[in-house]
Formats: structure tokens, sequence, C-alpha cells
């Protein structure tokens, strides 16, 4: 069909619109406009939709552009600042994300930033970690003296908010204000607080001070700028109860223990009941019997050492499922002392009827004693 006037193409062709509005719809309420100086407005129904300005596209409040309408393999934008970042919000304009530099993305809240992501390392309020030449978590917590890190679950509701909120389970936070040191805190609602599961391909057998094991406390202190072993009285290792120390491990190797209350033991044949633990406790193989065992009451062992306290009765449950009594090591050791000064008086005893049977039995037997480097018996301690 020929055209009646001028081809579309003469229409449109070098038309200075001046400013004007062009509109696109019968009723008149979408358009094209261009009244500013290097500026598109779009409107649709009437309202102010999209502009273009030279290099940029915006989409004006109340307007947005649908996902898959964008076909760009990239979006850019200015680099912005901790102050000004590039990425923000309209009623918070210093919060937000910038560039900081090549392969390192910050993080910003009014100004300040926060949080900064760089090569699989992501920095809470800190830029730096020279610790941490790969994948890493570096968090600073600056002046503050409480959590550092929380772990928290619904199913938990302990109910000691005075240490933690009723739902933390785990925290770590510093032990001191100034010295630092790290303090964790587990909390539970049951009987178990804290349970640490170690699993190794291999382990360890030798016993030597250069030996290891699958769970390995090698504490050291400050020397320099490195660090070194602690002094052989140094302590290493503490537990305790509450804030009273009960366990104390010395750099030399050499234990300490403390206690509200020492039980002696005089009440038993301290001697017999060291045997009774050893026939109780030992591997039967292991043991040479002598006609002195007879003497030994073999059906009532487990009683006669729970009576001296070294181990705890166990309830038929824990006999039925194969358990095992746990001995008392600080009881034990009060045995071996009473067993010792037991033998020492009888010692005592039979040296005063020799003297009086033998007169001069005490002297020949201390230079006895003096000819094998042994120290004499005294009269007294």
């Amino acid at each position: 069909m020929p055209y009646l006037g001028a081809k579309p193409t003469d229409v449109f062709a070098d038309r200075d619109l001046n400013g004007a509005e062009f509109i696109l719809d019968a009723d008149a309420d979408t358009s094209i406009t261009a009244d500013t100086d290097d500026q598109i407005d779009i409107r649709i129904s009437g309202a102010d939709d999209f502009q273009f300005t030279a290099n940029t596209f915006t989409a004006q409040s109340g307007s947005t552009i649908a996902a898959q309408a964008l076909t760009a393999t990239t979006i850019g934008t200015g680099d912005g600042s901790a102050g000004s970042p590039s990425y923000t919000f309209t009623s918070d304009t210093d919060t937000g994300m910038f560039w900081v530099s090549a392969g390192i993305l910050g993080w910003t809240s009014q100004g300040t930033e926060e949080m900064r992501l760089s090569d699989q390392r992501l920095f809470l309020s800190d830029t730096a970690n020279t610790g941490a030449a790969g994948a890493a978590l570096t968090i600073n917590q600056a002046h503050n003296d409480d959590a550092i890190l929380s772990l928290k679950s619904s199913d938990v509701a302990h109910g000691v908010t005075g240490s933690a909120e009723t739902d933390t389970y785990y925290q770590i936070s510093k032990y001191d204000g100034a010295p630092g040191g790290a303090q964790t805190l587990a909390l539970s609602e049951g009987t178990i607080a804290q349970r640490i599961l170690t699993v190794a391909t291999g382990e360890t057998t030798d016993d030597t001070s250069n030996s290891t094991a699958n769970i390995w406390l090698f504490p050291l202190i400050k020397d320099g700028t490195g660090n070194t072993t602690h002094g052989s009285t140094g302590n290493i290792v503490a537990m305790g109860n509450g804030s009273t120390t009960r366990w104390l491990l010395k750099g030399n190797g050499d234990v300490h223990q403390t206690t509200d209350a020492h039980t002696a033991l005089d009440a038993f044949s301290d001697t017999a009941v060291c045997r009774v633990f050893d026939m109780e406790f030992a591997d039967p193989s292991s043991i040479i019997k002598s006609k002195w065992d007879d003497f030994i009451n073999s059906e009532d062992r487990k009683e006669q050492l729970i009576a001296a306290g070294l181990i705890s009765r166990m309830s038929e449950e824990d006999e039925a499922n194969g358990a095992r009594p746990l001995f008392n090591a600080s009881q034990l050791q009060r045995l071996h002392n009473g067993a010792i000064w037991q033998q020492w008086s009888i010692i005592q005893t039979m040296r005063e009827i020799c003297d009086e049977m033998l007169p001069g039995f005490s002297k020949k037997l201390n230079d006895k004693l003096a000819e094998q480097n042994l120290p004499a018996l005294p009269v007294s301690i």
C-alpha cells in the first residue's frame, strides 16, 4: 500500500523537539521528555519512573528493575569509601558496601568500616592479621571485655543469665581486661556442660619426656618476642573447684593436690588393705601370693575397700553393664602413708623388745645399718 504523505523515516528525521514532551499513548500519561539538558526522563502511567544521564540509568523512587531484565555481566559503580559507601540506602547513606582495593570489599556502618573481606579472610572491626596467611576469621573487640563469640540454640534455656543469655551454650571472652588471656564458658541444663572429643588416626605409646598424646597440652612462657618452657617450680596446669585450686602440675612434673580434710586410716590394717586393693584391681597373673594371703578375706574385698573410702559403691545397673569402680588416688596415698607408719611402729616395738631381751641390740643394729649407708633407727622423731 502506498504511503500517504511523508514516509515514516522522513517524519522523525532531524527533528528537534527542543525539550517538548513526546507523548506515546492515547491517554497521554506515558511519554519521553528531555526538558533538562543532557537528561532523558521516562514517564509511565503518569509517574516519573526512569531517568537517563551521561553513562547512568536511574530507576526513580518507587520504581524497580526486574532481575530477569538485567543481562549485563557486570554492574559498575564508584569505588566509594567508609564514609560514603558505593552501595548504600536512601535513608542511611553512610551505611553500606564499598571497594577498598583490588580484591578487598569493605562494609561500613554510619561511616565506620566494620567488616572487610579479603582473599578468604574475614575481618570484623579489623583490617589485617599477619598471623593468618590463608582462610581465616579475625575479630577485634577493641576495649570491650565481654563475650567475643557466643553460640546459641533455641533448645537451650539453662537460666544462668548472670553469666550469659539463657539460650547461650558456649561463649568465649577475655579472661582479664588489660592482661588478656582467653576464657571459655560452657552452659547446660543438664549435668554435663562440656565434653571434649578428639579423634586421631594413630597413637603414640612411648613414655618419655618427648612423648606426645591424642590430647597434648603444651604451656609455654614468653621469652623476648618468642617463647620457652616454664621453670621447674612454675605452675603449668591447674584444676580447681570454683576458684579453689585442687590439683597443680609443676614444670618439673611434680603434682600437688589440696584437700579441705585429710582422713587418716589408722583404724584399718593399712598394709592388709593395700594388699586387698592389689588383689581386687591387679591382673591376677601378676600377683605372687604367699601364705599370708590366706589371711585376706577374699569374699568381702570390695566392701573392705568401700569402707576404707578407696572406691565408691556402684549401683546394680552399673555393675550389670560391666562398669568398673574408680579408686580414690588421694585416699590410696593416705593408705600408703598409714601402712608405712604402722610398719615403722611395729619395727620400733620389736627393737624395744630386743633391747630388753638382748641389751645393746639397738647399737649393733644401727652400726650395721651405717655400714650399709642406711639411716639409724631413731628412738624419737
